[in-house]
């Protein structure tokens, strides 16, 4: 009954973002011929992303582990829809309190990517915390192990089978994962919380897009080859995002032959509705996977804008 309830609200408020959307008087704003939601409408967009800020996290850390380099704790807090896993790890060699950074999966990833060795995303979380950040992860819902939460069906056939209403939930309810995690880390002395940074690859680059819009406590971030789908009023559409992020450093990381989630010029479109001025778009000779040295620009990006060292490219 409870999920009947919040699905139908959550339908309701879909439902006025397309009345907003179609009837405001600032309803749309076009850059390059691309038709983005007005104020209004992205004010109602954005209850979507509200949730009970008092509600307790019930923080529970379930390991801690302690490397030459850093410390890594496993924790969980409670979500709106269950436990939310994640891992935390601080540097050894730097003092705190550590500027942070928030790593996000793509689709059918986990938390668990950013830890492999001998793979880019595990050496960028490397590089990051050797360069002083601290970095927490999450799985997102229905991925690592949060997978039990949808146990029927993988992310990917959400999409196959177009299950759109699902998968707009699925990424409705990570990014509250996040903004929760972010109360986590306010609570810490060891985390400076005044300076977040963060970087999403594909699907998590679609979330950037959207905190970064919604959520103040964002300094600086990178997205990594993000979806883009130029339906209006869309929830989840970053288009309809780009135009209110307006104090968040954005840097954009795509592929120009990642034809099937986006062309160069929807790409370049996206870029110029970035309200900040502060942003920067960087095109790579790929596809949706990026040549391994995309780590050292993100990483100086974040250092640029939240301060720490700078990365070499070796």
């Amino acid at each position: 009954m409870r999920t009947a309830v919040a699905t139908c609200g959550r339908i309701a408020v879909f439902l006025a973002a397309i009345l907003a959307f179609h009837t405001s008087n600032a309803q749309r704003s076009a850059v390059d011929g691309i038709a983005v939601a007005g104020s209004e409408a992205f004010q109602v967009l954005c209850q979507f992303y509200d949730y009970d800020a008092s509600r307790r996290l019930a923080i529970n850390v379930i390991e801690r582990i302690e490397k030459a380099d850093y410390v890594r704790e496993k924790f969980s807090f409670e979500g709106h829809s269950g436990q939310v896993p994640g891992y935390l790890a601080l540097p050894r060699n730097r003092s705190h309190p550590y500027p942070i950074v928030l790593l996000l999966h793509g689709l059918t990833g986990s938390k668990e990517n950013w830890w492999e060795p001998n793979t880019t995303l595990g050496k960028l979380t490397e590089q990051l915390l050797a360069s002083g950040y601290a970095v927490l992860t999450l799985d997102a819902e229905f991925h690592g192990e949060r997978s039990g939460n949808n146990p029927f069906e993988s992310p990917v056939a959400i999409l196959e089978n177009e299950w759109f209403v699902c998968f707009r939930d699925m990424m409705i309810q990570s990014v509250i994962d996040y903004r929760r995690a972010l109360d986590y880390l306010a609570t810490r002395e060891d985390v400076d919380a005044s300076k977040v940074g963060m970087i999403g690859n594909s699907m998590g680059g679609v979330m950037t897009f959207i905190l970064s819009a919604v959520d103040a406590r964002i300094d600086a971030a990178v997205s990594c080859v993000s979806p883009i789908v130029d339906v209006p009023y869309l929830p989840t559409g970053v288009l309809n995002f780009a135009p209110y992020i307006s104090e968040t450093p954005l840097l954009m990381l795509m592929g120009e032959k990642d034809e099937r989630n986006y062309s160069v010029p929807l790409a370049r479109q996206l870029h110029n509705l970035i309200a900040c001025p502060n942003k920067k778009l960087v095109f790579f000779d790929s596809g949706h996977t990026l040549p391994p040295e995309w780590i050292y620009i993100a990483t100086n990006w974040l250092a640029k804008n939240l301060g720490s060292s700078y990365i070499e490219n070796k």
